[in-house]
């Protein structure tokens, strides 16, 4: 739903969250994003630059945590 997508980005970014969009993908995607939550549990920032090259999806968080910042 574009609506409630753009209602999440919304919150995401005036609360400096992140939002990621679900599609057919999902599953590779949400298992890429917990992968990334537990590298920046576990290392931070930089633990999570290493996953992102492998994975557009924690690509996508970092740019979404850091406002396109790299």
């Amino acid at each position: 739903d574009p609506a409630a997508s753009a209602a999440f980005a919304t919150m995401a970014r005036l609360t400096g969250g992140a939002h990621a969009r679900f599609d057919a993908a999902a599953p590779d995607s949400l298992l890429d994003l917990l992968r990334a939550a537990a590298a920046y549990a576990a290392g931070g920032r930089e633990a999570m630059l290493k996953l992102a090259a492998g994975s557009p999806a924690v690509r996508g968080l970092l740019g979404s945590m850091d406002g396109g910042r790299r």
